[in-house]
């Protein structure tokens, strides 16, 4: 994996390419397909296009993991496309936003690591400076999925230490602890650690209940609460804490060193 830092915008289109009489012409945003890449000139990290669309959320059946608050399974759609991090947020990228804002830099193994150590806010206000915001518990999970119904883990079959980084060390899974971002291969729209390797703060306060009387239509979580949901698990979890319906929540103004974030920005420049 290449993890570009051009300032230039760079696109990876992903089975899209226009042309006119030998020159490349702009593509559309209406144009574009899950996956298509961009670097955004803001904080030089990759974002991944999520297109609109609609999904089962939830407790898969036959999960025999599922907890009462990944119930009840149900229908969400997604009315607006949007741009998600490839990976988490790295530390380097992390630091040029902290040193700017005058804030402490937690500690971190490299610059390519997922910075981790970050309670909500401080995870929201890194995405407000990158263009965006952190992603709702909805979209992060239609992201994870990658237009598979159905899985439990990201990919069509179970997960292993050779997809992701969770606790021991087996397979390319060669870290005790954090691993840098994008060491296993990625999974449905192209993302990386959806599964595993640091817990991701995303937008929704936590309700144990909320799906019960969850909108169909882009769901933003109660409007208030204590915990904030943190989704997909990390390099000190077993397995089933990897699960792509696992809801877990923690207190805003934690900052667990096995926490980082990705964020989401509903448009990049050129869009």
């Amino acid at each position: 994996m290449m993890l570009a830092r051009n300032p230039m915008l760079v696109f990876v289109l992903v089975a899209l390419t226009l042309s006119c009489a030998g020159c490349a012409q702009p593509v559309s945003r209406q144009d574009l397909v899950s996956g298509a890449v961009q670097v955004s000139p803001r904080d030089e990290l990759e974002y991944v296009w999520i297109a609109p669309g609609s999904f089962v959320m939830g407790c898969v059946p036959g999960d025999e993991w599922c907890y009462d608050q990944e119930k009840p399974r149900h229908t969400v759609t997604i009315s607006r496309g949007f741009w998600i991090g490839r990976t988490e947020v790295m530390a380097a990228a992390y630091e040029r936003f902290a040193e700017a804002a005058g804030l402490a830099v937690p500690p971190a193994d490299g610059p390519a690591y997922p910075v981790t150590g970050v309670d909500w806010k401080s995870a929201q206000a890194y995405c407000a400076y990158a263009g965006g915001r952190l992603p709702t518990e909805a979209e992060w999970e239609y992201a994870a999925r990658g237009g598979l119904d159905g899985s439990v883990y990201p990919g069509a079959g179970p997960v292993t230490h050779d997809l992701a980084n969770y606790s021991g060390i087996e397979g390319r899974d060669n870290w005790e602890e954090l691993a840098p971002v994008g060491s296993f291969p990625a999974a449905g729209f192209g993302l990386h650690d959806m599964a595993g390797n640091a817990w991701e703060w995303v937008a929704d306060w936590m309700d144990e209940e909320y799906y019960s009387r969850s909108p169909e239509l882009d769901p933003a979580g109660p409007a208030e609460g204590e915990d904030k949901v943190v989704r997909g698990g990390s390099a000190e979890n077993a397995p089933h804490h990897l699960r792509l319906s696992l809801r877990m929540a923690d207190k805003p103004d934690s900052a667990n060193p096995f926490k980082g974030f990705r964020c989401v920005i509903p448009e990049l420049p050129g869009r």
